[in-house]
C-alpha cells in the first residue's frame, strides 16, 4: 500500500513540474505575436496567351497575426504590382488574404491591372510553401473584366519576404 502511494506522490509531483515548467515556457514565449510588414516580392509571369515573359515587382503593407508553434498565421495586405523591364508600363494595386500552416499556404487576392489605356480585374488564388514573413506561390490569375486585356500571362510564380516594422 505504501508502494502505491509512493508512485502515485510521484506520478503526482511529475505532472505538477511539467505542468509549471510548460507554464514558464509559454510566459517566456508568446502564444500570439501581431505584426506589421512591408513585404517585398518578385512575380514570373507565365503561359498563355503571351509568348512573351513578364516580371513584376510586389510591394505590400501587410498585417499578420501568428499563433503557435506550428507557423500557423493570418494574414492580409494591401499593396502593388508594377512591371520591370517590359515594354508596356503596367500597375496593379491588389488586396489579399493567405492563411498558413506548417509550412503550406493558402490565400487569395483580387488585383487591378491597368496600363491607363486599358484595365482588367482579375481574382488569383494562391497556394505554396511559406510563412507570415515569407512565402513561394503558384498563382493562377482568372479573369473577371476585360478578358480581352491580356498584358501579362494567365499565371505566375511569386516569391516575397517580409520586413518587419515593429
Amino acid at each position: 500500500m505504501q508502494q502505491a502511494v509512493r508512485v502515485l506522490l510521484l506520478i503526482a509531483l511529475l505532472f505538477t513540474s511539467t505542468k509549471v515548467l510548460s507554464y514558464q515556457y509559454e510566459k517566456e514565449r508568446p502564444s500570439h505575436t501581431k505584426d506589421k510588414l512591408l513585404s517585398i516580392g518578385y512575380q514570373y509571369s507565365f503561359g498563355e496567351p503571351n509568348q512573351k515573359r513578364f516580371h513584376l515587382v510586389d510591394l505590400n503593407y501587410q498585417k499578420s497575426y501568428s499563433s503557435g508553434i506550428h507557423g500557423s498565421s493570418l494574414n492580409w495586405y494591401i499593396g502593388n504590382e508594377f512591371t520591370v523591364g517590359n515594354s508596356v508600363f503596367l500597375i496593379g494595386p491588389k488586396i489579399g488574404a493567405y492563411l498558413s500552416y506548417g509550412g503550406i499556404v493558402l490565400g487569395s487576392q483580387m488585383v487591378y491591372y491597368t496600363s491607363f489605356r486599358e484595365d482588367s480585374l482579375r481574382y488569383v488564388p494562391f497556394f505554396g510553401i511559406g510563412a507570415s514573413s515569407f512565402r513561394l506561390t503558384i498563382n493562377p490569375h482568372i479573369r473577371l473584366t476585360n478578358t480581352d486585356f491580356e498584358p501579362i500571362n494567365r499565371g505566375s510564380v511569386n516569391i516575397v519576404i517580409g520586413i518587419n516594422l515593429n
